[in-house]
């Protein structure tokens, strides 16, 4: 955390709360410093995968969660930047970007090139038109690859972490274990459409509970079927909801792993 579904929410809540605000500085209570060129009006908001950035005229500002960061209000115990603003009667407006681990870091690029650049390092957007299940398909190919590393490759698709990971292969009856080679045309449809029904479940999840409108776009490519408030299905669990019993890996394709083995195949 946070993964795709996080980062869009934190994305359109921030639009909703500091657009039109003006970004004057960031300060930090560790020893990283981040200085922005001048202060400046933020015009839009966008995120990719685990990025979220913050649009003004001159500049763009990159923020990456890491693993534990968030963006809150009120000031946390821990936290590794404040991002100051004004709005437009001048009075401040904090936003803490808290973080227990502090692996959370922030890119200024003050060019259109440079900030694709850094997008483009990355793979396709979750909440895009361009996921589709042919590109799924196409980016998988014809690998001896495990299908857990392939998920969380973010070079492939960004904003894949591991609470989808481990429930879209579950929903897919699909073993973490898999190489992609020996996936079939229905397997792969089934994995690619459980993957959707979790990002846009966990992304509507986290904006109703927050009364935040959802966007057009969201609306229009979201699956009809959705689970919300979205619930774990075997990720951190015991049991899955049918009462089987979860195995546990500690590691297994770099992360923890959980599946249920009678199923999972």
């Amino acid at each position: 955390m946070p993964e795709g579904p996080e980062a869009k929410y934190l994305e359109l809540m921030m639009r909703q709360e500091v657009l039109g605000m003006k970004f004057n500085k960031i300060t930090s209570n560790t020893k990283t410093t981040k200085n922005i060129p001048s202060a400046a009006k933020i015009i839009d908001t966008g995120s990719k995968g685990k990025i979220l950035w913050l649009k003004t005229k001159k500049y763009w500002v990159h923020l990456h969660m890491g693993l534990t960061g968030w963006l809150v209000f009120d000031k946390p115990r821990i936290y590794k930047y404040i991002l100051h603003f004004r709005d437009q009667d001048g009075e401040k407006f904090d936003v803490y970007l808290a973080d227990r681990r502090r692996f959370s870091r922030i890119d200024i690029f003050t060019t259109d090139k440079t900030h694709k650049n850094a997008l483009n390092k990355i793979g396709i957007c979750l909440f895009c038109s361009e996921f589709t299940v042919d590109k799924f398909k196409e980016l998988m190919g014809n690998s001896k690859r495990n299908i857990s590393a392939f998920l969380l490759d973010q070079k492939k698709f960004a904003g894949i972490g591991n609470y989808i990971r481990n429930d879209a292969l579950y929903i897919a009856k699909i073993s973490p274990k898999r190489k992609l080679h020996q996936l079939n045309d229905q397997e792969i449809n089934k994995l690619y459409q459980a993957i959707k029904y979790i990002v846009y479940s966990s992304l509507y999840t986290w904006l109703k509970d927050d009364k935040i409108p959802i966007p057009a776009y969201i609306k229009k490519l979201a699956p009809k079927k959705l689970n919300v408030p979205y619930q774990m299905k075997v990720y951190d669990q015991e049991f899955d909801p049918s009462g089987r019993e979860v195995k546990f890996i500690k590691n297994y394709a770099g992360r923890r792993t959980f599946y249920v083995p009678s199923i999972q195949k």
